[in-house]
């Protein structure tokens, strides 16, 4: 079976167990087998959610970076992201669980008291931040440039 088969699936599968009696609306627009917008919909709430890697195929600390946002990209141990550390409080976790890490950084960020929820949180909060920054910068500038509204446009070829 296609990847395509198996996102749609687990898109789908929240309105079998979860809102079966009031279900979500789900639309996707694919290309190949990546989303690149998923429309959802329940009464007159409407959330639409756009990948934005198809228009900036670099990383978010690259972005950051290049766009000089006030939200940097964050450090982050992927790797201890295990079902076992959920509820992990401690020390930070080795600097092997980092990719891209230098030994000063890590020094940097080292606390004795590390919580993975807590940590996780503010992770996800700075990345959406960083990205919202971004993507503003970027379609202010294509914008003033090529008059397009990048909400509009899926792909740099759109």
């Amino acid at each position: 079976m296609s990847l395509y088969f198996y996102k749609k699936k687990n898109i789908y599968s929240f309105n079998e167990t979860v809102s079966k009696d009031d279900p979500y609306k789900v639309n996707l627009t694919m290309k190949s087998d990546k989303i690149l917008k998923c429309l959802i919909t329940k009464k007159k709430n409407r959330l639409v959610l756009i990948d934005s890697y198809p228009i900036l195929a670099k990383s978010f600390s690259v972005l950051a970076n290049d766009f000089n946002v006030q939200t940097a990209k964050s450090k982050f141990p992927y790797g201890f992201s295990l079902k076992d550390n959920l509820f992990y409080i401690g020390p930070t976790p080795w600097i092997s669980y980092y990719n891209s890490i230098t030994k000063k950084q890590y020094e940097e960020l080292f606390m004795l008291i590390w919580d993975f929820k807590e940590q996780s949180l503010f992770y996800l909060n700075d990345d959406l931040l960083c990205l919202y920054q971004v993507m503003t910068k970027v379609n202010k500038k294509v914008f003033m440039d090529y008059d397009t509204d990048l909400k509009h446009s899926l792909t740099v070829s759109y």
